[in-house]
């Protein structure tokens, strides 16, 4: 028998056994549709009876609410339109006041209390907030509450909110005197929550109410109002198409499915809700249902078990046969079918049996020949079984480990380097002159400790990125000597500290125009730099550079970093490379040794190689030998000051974040570069100091960029001074200050780095609008301009003068508001000036724009303007800082996936 036919067999015999389960299966399908469908429709129209009783206790309790809030409002007219009766003259004005005052003492939700004659001028404002005032004049005439009274007789405004957490609505009334008086009174509507709160709904329904757009002014749960919740489906939207008695099924604030019910309140334009949980609303109904479902399971079981009790008595001998069939086919072919009976179920069960006898002569040849072979291939499938499973362990477990390793560094190095760059800045900010000596070591110690904290965590990140071969070459334009003088200046400082004389050799050949990435290049330079000055402690070290050409368009950058340091033993040289090797682990500053060991991976990662020569106690000389290839563009931004002399600049702001911007774009221009942050620091620096160039900012607390340039000019001596001016004002009026102080070239902040370099390349006078880079005022982050400006300082600068920005615009934002509370318009203008400047150095485009907006209307503006103009410029200050958070974390995250 085939193996089709021996599957065939059992689905044969279930078959024939089905026809005989189909009766009882029928009946049991009948009485349990039978009983489903009764259960649903009772239970669709028990539902609905329920729904429309508790609809109609809701609807009951919110047109109470709505009836004592209609009433409020039409006694808060009756009482307005009593008090408007007076005349026009001076002893009926003054009734009118001791009638305003006794209504405000009566009605204490009214807030302010205003009258003005049919021209507009108002003639009498009574409130609790502001002093009182008789005949003031002021024009109410153009006040929505004034024309729609005028209009109609009657205003009701909408509701808003004061100081974000007080809802208030104002009304006003024509009064009916000839010639006509409007009142308008504001009315605290603190009172419609207690309504709310002290309204009972089931065990835990709401009532609340809200405006017909949707708007919820009053929830027993404070926090919805203040966040200005707005209810899903737009207020009466949902509901003003059906039954108010019947109500509606959807998802309150609090995100509970809810009948609610909505009972409007006449002439507001209110509604008011009451909610109560799906659950609670139908839980009668659901454990009727319940008991009615027990009951059908109850017949169900008892009609499935009847019907079962009868096909058993009809199937016993198909069952033993199936039985039989069954362990035949699970390789008992010892097993013989039991069917005594004449008929074909008795000559199915033979045939059965006789096939049963065939395969079992059949197995005992098989299972002889297959023995030997099974054994032969199963000694063979276990050896090599095991050995995958060891090769594969071990391969998962290295693998793991790296993963686990690379993951650790990368998210502890990120997590930590953020607040860590964060205190650096904030240290760097502390005002170190009102400090005590002793006070003042412990800054430097925590500034010292804290940069090296940093280094170090940078380290971790490289060799994450490394590790996890994330790290790719990034070719472009460079000259190796800018390189190696812009690294030689970082380091300066550290060797300055130890007496340690820097030297920078560059012969011709480094000047050649190179592609490859200077990025990593300046990484290694720094990190072997950082290893002499850590390992050097007299003498001085040296770093000389020179490109040898191998072709017409290939060459090789070699570098030499050469110290008098303490040397390395010949049989540690091999070591040194190696991740956390320390030849001397005890020093001071000498890091976990992972320096030299990424220096290494990078000069490979370039196709380069990196060589040490060294002995104890004789200095150490490293050699980096880097394939390149000459560059034919001259396209470059390190070129804006080619065939120019090295230029002495003068940078004056009393911004420090733009001190920090513009004098790190003259050292990237190559230029050497001074800072004073004022113009009485600019003096000092002049008497003692000559300058090719001066970058003068225009507005500065003291004496500004035109009076500086006048002092400058009765100064003056054979060889003044190139004098560039640098503002975010460019209106007529401050081009002609600073032309009429000798100042003819000017740029516009912020201050593009080309355009910097073309005015101290032609030092001479031009004449000129100013050089305008306009951000995108539209965006919170100009990206554009602040990847302009990470590319020209570097991440961890521009890390550095986002902390200073924090610091600063937290500072200036309180001098804007203390300002405008003081009436002091311009030092709201002032304040905002400084706030521009500092957001336009870092490319924060929205913040720019509306400073300088303010700075404008801040003369003009009333002040309630001034007033919210410097809050919404408050909003927007803490909105951009936090997106420069954001921004700053991605490029982190960047960084390490990069």
């Amino acid at each position: 028998m085939t193996a089709d036919r021996l599957a065939a067999a059992p689905q044969k015999r279930l078959w024939r056994l089905s026809l005989v389960t189909r009766y009882a299966l029928f009946v049991s399908t009948v009485v349990a549709c039978t009983l489903t469908l009764n259960l649903f429709v009772g239970a669709i129209f028990a539902t609905e009876d329920q729904r429309l009783l508790v609809a109609r206790a809701q609807y009951e309790q919110a047109r109470r609410v709505a009836d004592r809030i209609e009433q409020f409002v039409a006694g808060a007219l009756r009482q307005m339109d009593a008090i408007s009766m007076a005349g026009a003259d001076q002893e009926s004005r003054e009734q009118q006041r001791l009638d305003g005052l006794k209504l405000m003492r009566q009605a204490a939700v009214i807030v302010d209390l205003r009258q003005a004659r049919a021209d507009g001028r108002e003639t009498l404002a009574l409130s609790r907030l502001a002093r009182d005032r008789m005949d003031s004049g002021i024009d109410l005439s153009r006040e929505p509450a004034f024309v729609k009274a005028m209009a109609d007789g009657i205003y009701i405004g909408p509701v808003f909110f004061f100081r974000e957490t007080e809802p208030r609505i104002e009304l006003a009334v024509r009064s009916q005197a000839q010639p006509p008086h409007i009142s308008i009174v504001t009315l605290n509507l603190t009172f419609i929550w207690e309504l709310v709160a002290d309204m009972k709904v089931g065990a835990e329904g709401r009532a609340y109410i809200a405006t017909s757009a949707g708007r919820l002014i009053a929830h027993p749960d404070l926090r919805y109002v203040l966040r200005d919740t707005q209810l899903e489906g737009g207020g009466d939207d949902e509901h003003k198409d059906g039954d108010p008695l019947r109500g509606v099924l959807r998802t309150d604030v609090e995100g509970r499915r809810v009948l609610s019910v909505s009972a409007p309140v006449a002439g507001l334009g209110w509604l008011v809700y009451v909610d109560l949980p799906q659950s609670e609303a139908f839980t009668p109904i659901i454990w009727s249902l319940a008991r009615s479902g027990m009951a059908g399971v109850g017949a169900l079981a008892l009609a499935l078990l009847a019907s079962i009790m009868v096909s058993r008595r009809m199937a016993a001998p198909i069952m033993a046969l199936r039985d039989g069939a069954a362990l035949i086919g699970e390789g008992r072919l010892d097993h013989r079918i039991a069917v005594d009976r004449a008929d074909e179920i008795g000559a199915l069960g033979s045939e059965f049996n006789k096939m049963a006898a065939r395969l079992e002569d059949a197995r005992a040849v098989l299972d002889a020949r297959v023995a030997e072979r099974t054994a032969e291939l199963s000694r063979s499938r276990d050896d090599a079984v095991r050995q995958r499973e060891a090769a594969e362990a071990a391969r998962h477990a290295a693998e793991r480990a790296t993963e686990e390793k690379t993951r650790f560094l990368a998210v502890v190095g990120h997590d930590i380097r953020t607040p860590v760059a964060a205190l650096v800045g904030v240290v760097g900010l502390l005002d170190r002159t009102r400090m005590s000596e002793h006070d003042r070591r412990l800054i430097a110690m925590a500034a010292s400790s804290g940069e090296a904290l940093v280094e170090l965590i940078n380290s971790i990140l490289d060799l994450s990125r490394i590790e996890a071969d994330a790290e790719i070459v990034d070719t472009r334009d460079f000259e190796p000597a800018d390189l190696a003088t812009a690294a030689a200046e970082m380091i300066r400082s550290d060797a300055a500290r130890k007496n340690l004389a820097l030297r920078v050799e560059c012969d011709a050949s480094a000047s050649t125009p190179l592609l490859s990435d200077p990025v990593k290049i300046n990484r290694i330079i720094l990190n072997l730099l950082r290893n002499a000055v850590t390992f050097t402690d007299a003498g001085e070290i040296r770093l000389s550079l020179r490109v040898e050409a191998q072709s017409s368009s290939a060459a090789t950058l070699i570098v030499v970093v050469k110290d008098t340091g303490v040397g390395v033993h010949p049989d540690d040289h091999a070591r040194i490379f190696e991740d956390f090797a320390q030849i001397e682990p005890k020093r001071a500053g000498g890091g976990v040794g992972l320096g030299l060991a990424i220096c290494k991976r990078l000069a490979s990662l370039l196709g380069g190689t990196l060589t040490l020569e060294s002995a104890l106690g004789a200095g150490s000389t490293f050699t980096l030998r880097v394939p390149v290839a000459l560059a034919s563009s001259s396209d470059r931004t390190s070129q804006l000051h080619s065939g120019e002399a090295e230029l002495a600049v003068l940078v004056v702001d009393d911004d420090a974040l733009n001190l920090e911007v513009t004098s790190g774009i003259c050292r990237r221009l190559g230029h050497q570069t001074m800072t004073a942050s004022g113009g009485g620091g600019a003096l000092e620096l002049i008497r003692t100091h000559r300058f090719d160039a001066i970058l003068l900012d225009m507005h500065m607390d003291g004496m500004d960029g035109a009076e500086l340039a006048t002092e400058l000019a009765r100064q003056s001596r054979d060889a003044a001074p190139a004098l560039i001016g640098l503002t975010a004002d460019t209106s007529p009026d401050t081009l002609r200050r600073f032309r009429a102080a000798g100042v003819t070239t000017v740029l516009s902040k912020p201050v593009a780095m080309q355009a910097l370099g073309k005015a101290l390349t032609r030092v001479a006078p031009t004449g000129a609008e100013p050089d305008v880079h306009a951000l995108d005022g539209g965006s919170v982050i100009d990206r554009s301009f602040i990847e302009d400006r990470r590319d020209m300082l570097g991440g961890e600068r521009l890390r550095q003068l986002a902390t200073l920005f924090h610091a600063a615009s937290a500072d200036l934002m309180i001098g804007v508001s203390t300002a405008a509370m003081a009436e002091d318009r311009a030092g709201v203008s002032r304040a905002c000036h400084q706030l521009a400047s500092a957001a336009s150095a870092i490319g924060l485009g929205l913040l720019y724009r509306e400073a300088c907006r303010l700075e404008r209307e801040s003369v003009r503006s009333s002040e309630a303007e001034l007033r919210a103009g410097v809050a919404a410029l408050g909003d927007i200050c803490r909105r951009t800082r936090a997106e420069l958070d954001r921004y700053l974390a991605d490029e982190i995250t960047d960084e390490a996936t990069a």
